[in-house]
């Protein structure tokens, strides 16, 4: 009952477009930098922290300062012309690539074992990436051992992806 009352009191305080991300069948950029910046708080913030980063698309949206949050400390990208397009879908490459860039922030990156995998061959550009997230059990590949780098994500691999995220960030901070 009360771990029941904690949930409802915690999901009180996040902003309404968050709440339901479990249930999404295909997320946007936005709600990945808000399922990172709220799940991972206990993230210390880099030294290299881009400040005053210009992201020219968000406007007064809820993700705001989200966005924000984990484009200064370099998890998530804006294009060259400023924007951030918070309302693009989210393939398992945008999430690869976050998931490696906390890691790295962490530490966890250049020491993970170089684990043998199918997919994506190695001279593609998130390899080493693909390895590191997998290794360090924060994704896995599908049951044919490919890893579908252009496939959309859901709101419930997203979450837990930031779950296992959030575990080692813990873990490494401590």
């Amino acid at each position: 009952l009360a771990a029941d009352a904690r949930r409802q009191y915690e999901e009180a305080a996040l902003p309404v477009e968050y709440r339901d991300l479990a249930d999404r069948q295909v997320i946007t950029r936005e709600e990945l930098a808000a399922a990172l910046a709220i799940n991972l708080q206990g993230l210390r913030q880099p030294r290299e922290a881009q400040r005053g980063v210009i992201v020219a698309d968000l406007g007064n949206r809820w993700s705001a300062p989200f966005v924000q949050r984990m484009v200064e400390w370099g998890v998530l990208d804006v294009y060259q012309n400023n924007t951030f397009w918070p309302e693009m879908e989210v393939r398992r490459s945008m999430l690869v690539e976050a998931a490696w860039r906390v890691l790295d922030l962490v530490g966890a990156a250049d020491d993970a074992p170089a684990v043998a995998i199918q997919e994506p061959p190695p001279e593609h550009l998130l390899y080493r990436a693909v390895q590191i997230v997998i290794a360090r059990d924060v994704m896995q590949p599908g049951a044919d051992g490919s890893f579908d780098l252009l496939e959309t994500v859901t709101g419930a691999e997203v979450l837990e992806t930031v779950r296992r995220l959030a575990a080692i960030v813990r873990e490494r901070q401590s």
